[in-house]
C-alpha cells in the first residue's frame, strides 16, 4: 500500500501524537477517543489461556488444584501477573510511538460490551433450546469477523481468530466430549488472543515506520 493511503488508512484506527519516536499527527480523527492499550499485553493474556488449555489437558498439575476452587485462585493469580506487566509494556509504548489513542468505533470497546451484554442471551438460549452447536462460542467469531472485514486489510487477522471459534462452536456435532471441548475453548481464547495481539502490534509498528521513513 502506498504510504499515503497507509497513513490514512492508519489514522482511522489510530490518533497517533507527537512523542514517540514515530508519532505523527491526524486532524482526521475525531475527537472523541479511548486510549488504546499495547496489544501486545494481550499475548501475556494469550499465554495464560494456553497453560490452562494444557492443565486441563493433563499435561501438568498445580499444588492443590485436585481442592475445589484451587485452580480458579492459580488462574487470579496468573492475571494479576498478567495485568502487572501490562503497565511496563504500556510505559515502553508511550516512550517509543507517544500518546495512541482510538476512536470509540475503531477500538475493541463496542465488540466487549456486545459480547458481555449478549452473552447471558446465549447462554440462556444454549440451555432451552438444546441448539446442537455453541452459541456462545459462535456469538464470540461473530462477533469479532465485523472487526476483519470493516478494517479490511489491515485487521485481517481478527477474520483468523473469528474462524477459530466460529469451528470450535460446531465441535459437539462432531461428537467432541464436553471436557475436550473446554479444554480445546481455552486454548481457542490462547490462540485467538495470541493473533489479535500479534496482530495488532505488527500493524502499529510496521504502519508508523513505514509512513516514518516517507515523511
Amino acid at each position: 500500500m502506498p504510504a499515503a493511503g497507509l497513513q490514512v488508512a492508519f489514522c482511522r484506527l489510530y490518533s497517533p501524537s507527537i512523542g514517540g519516536s514515530h508519532g505523527f499527527r491526524s486532524s482526521s480523527v475525531r475527537r472523541e477517543t479511548v486510549s488504546a492499550t499495547p496489544r501486545i499485553a494481550a499475548v501475556a493474556l494469550a499465554a495464560l489461556f494456553l497453560i490452562s488449555a494444557a492443565w486441563r489437558a493433563g499435561l501438568f498439575h498445580l499444588p492443590g488444584d485436585a481442592q475445589p476452587l484451587v485452580s480458579g485462585r492459580w488462574f487470579l493469580a496468573g492475571l494479576a501477573g498478567v495485568l502487572a506487566a501490562h503497565f511496563p509494556l504500556r510505559r515502553w509504548y508511550a516512550a517509543r510511538f507517544g500518546i495512541l489513542t482510538q476512536p470509540i468505533t475503531a477500538s475493541a470497546v463496542v465488540p466487549i460490551v456486545a459480547v458481555i451484554a449478549c452473552l447471558p442471551i446465549a447462554l440462556a438460549l444454549q440451555e432451552k433450546a438444546r441448539l446442537p452447536f455453541s452459541l456462545p462460542t459462535l456469538l464470540v467469531g461473530v462477533v469479532l469477523a465485523p472487526v476483519g472485514i470493516a478494517h479490511y486489510p489491515l485487521r485481517r487477522h481478527y477474520l483468523a481468530a473469528a474462524a477459530l471459534f466460529v469451528g470450535l462452536a460446531f465441535l459437539g456435532t462432531l461428537g467432541v466430549t464436553p471436557s475436550v471441548r473446554r479444554m480445546l475453548f481455552d486454548a481457542a481464547i490462547g490462540v485467538a488472543l495470541a493473533i489479535v495481539g500479534i496482530g495488532d502490534h505488527q500493524l502499529l509498528t510496521a504502519t508508523l515506520e513505514e509512513v516514518h521513513a516517507y515523511v
